[in-house]
């Protein structure tokens, strides 16, 4: 409210109004200098009580316009003296982190996220797939022939056309997620045109009961290297052969958007269960991952209607991972190590390969002139008994007695066998003594012994 001054006043006349004291100096009333009190009352946004003792700032008068960059230094801050309460609100299910590069803010990190910044894998023992990295090519790096002839664990399934599986080198300094990778697979198709016609990248995943009755995502990185086109993912469950076992059952198929850069995907399923069906007798029952790179109109409930496509499809670091989850858990996804790795593969198929004239296979003991088994040992258990595969030359495999060695006349042969000890039968034109040792040996670089237990 407006101060009321006396009127006539006189030099250095004083009033005294709320506390405060004024002076007139012969033209006007001017504050006493020497009177410093702040007479109690609200002062617009600090609140003045106690005889000017005490000044409350009002709440909400200071924000971050009121206040100076810099202008509370750290120091000024008491030890432990930021609660929890005054910290921003968390989202739930969230970690407070870092997953960016170089220092900075804190950020809230999904529980995926903060896997990645902990370089752990807790989840790893759920993924059944093998080889997904693609470390591991036994049998060869190319091949447009049906099966499995490249990649351990990889099947080139395709009808018409041409489908080339093939070995690729990713360029040096190239990182996926937090991988370095060395190889991905190529799936290259071209030349199909009837509705029958299709081509897929599958692997065989051990024993129907996987994953049953539980929701999982297929998780990797994929690009397109060649073409026009998509890629589409299911799932086939395989109740195997023998006795009456089930019908199979397909999942629906999911497309994978391709651009030309590598990008990670994610694709959720939910895989029925398997109560009440029957397993064959020959216990070989499988559940199959289906890449779809080509697919003609007869797989369009599986393939998603992908279509016939002239395209070549590159993948790497495939893996599952139980429940529902976005391509950003591919940032805790992290290459399994080659060795227990390598051991994963050979379950399914082992190669011994020759390194030159008298690399030694097995030993054995000659049974006629011109006979002989050998004993081969295995480094891992194969799933079952396994069929065998040469060089297809029969010259490329001598048969080594005493200080003579004898070029078979007939490729090796299996014989019998457990699933890590193999027999095989030799044959000789002659010249071998019943009953003495032998070993079987290669007469070049070009022999091979292969063992393939794949389902």
């Amino acid at each position: 409210m407006p101060i009321n001054f006396p009127t006539g006043p006189v030099l250095n006349d004083t009033y005294t109004y709320n506390g405060r004291t004024w002076i007139y100096d012969g033209t006007g009333w001017k504050a006493n200098a020497s009177d410093t009190s702040i007479p109690d009352g609200d002062k617009g946004d600090i609140t003045v009580s106690g005889s000017g003792a005490t000044w409350n700032i009002d709440a909400g008068a200071v924000g971050s316009t009121e206040l100076a960059s810099s202008a509370v230094e750290t120091a000024k801050i008491d030890d432990d003296a930021v609660t929890n309460a005054k910290l921003a609100n968390v989202a739930t299910s969230t970690i407070k982190g870092r997953l960016t590069a170089a220092t900075g803010d804190p950020e809230d990190l999904t529980p995926e996220q903060a896997q990645a910044v902990l370089l752990t894998q807790p989840w790893a023992a759920e993924n059944k797939i093998i080889n997904g990295a693609f470390d591991f090519w036994q049998r060869g790096t190319s091949s447009s022939t049906f099966g499995y002839q490249t990649a351990d664990r990889w099947k080139n399934s395709f009808s018409g056309g041409t489908s080339t599986m093939s070995r690729q080198t990713i360029t040096v300094g190239d990182v996926l997620g937090r991988n370095a990778p060395i190889y991905f697979l190529r799936q290259s198709v071209s030349g199909q045109s009837l509705s029958s016609h299709v081509s897929t990248i599958q692997q065989r995943i051990e024993k129907v009961q996987s994953y049953a009755g539980q929701t999982i995502t297929v998780l990797g990185w994929v690009k397109r290297s060649s073409g026009s086109g998509n890629m589409a993912v299911n799932f086939d469950q395989n109740f195997g052969t023998g006795g009456s076992p089930s019908s199979s059952v397909s999942l629906a198929g999911q497309t994978v958007t391709l651009t030309g850069p590598w990008s990670s995907f994610a694709v959720t399923f939910t895989v029925p269960s398997i109560s009440g069906k029957t397993l064959g007798t020959d216990d070989n029952n499988y559940l199959a991952i289906n890449f779809w790179v080509s697919a003609g109109s007869d797989y369009n409930s599986s393939a998603n209607s992908l279509g016939l496509q002239t395209i070549g499809v590159d993948l790497w670091g495939i893996h599952i991972r139980v429940g529902t989850h976005t391509t950003a858990a591919c940032n805790s996804y992290i290459a399994p190590e080659l060795g227990p790795e390598l051991v994963r593969c050979q379950r399914y198929y082992q190669k011994i390969t020759s390194s030159g004239s008298g690399f030694r296979f097995g030993v054995g003991t000659a049974g006629t002139a011109t006979t002989a088994e050998t004993l081969v040992d295995l480094p891992v258990q194969l799933r079952t008994t396994p069929s065998m595969t040469t060089s297809g030359t029969a010259s490329d495999y001598t048969v080594r007695q005493a200080a003579t060695s004898t070029n078979c006349s007939a490729v090796p042969s299996f014989s019998v066998g457990a699933s890590s000890k193999m027999y095989l039968d030799l044959t000789v034109a002659s010249g071998l003594t019943a009953g003495q040792s032998i070993m079987l040996r290669a007469a070049n670089s070009s022999a091979f012994l292969g063992f393939d237990a794949e389902l």
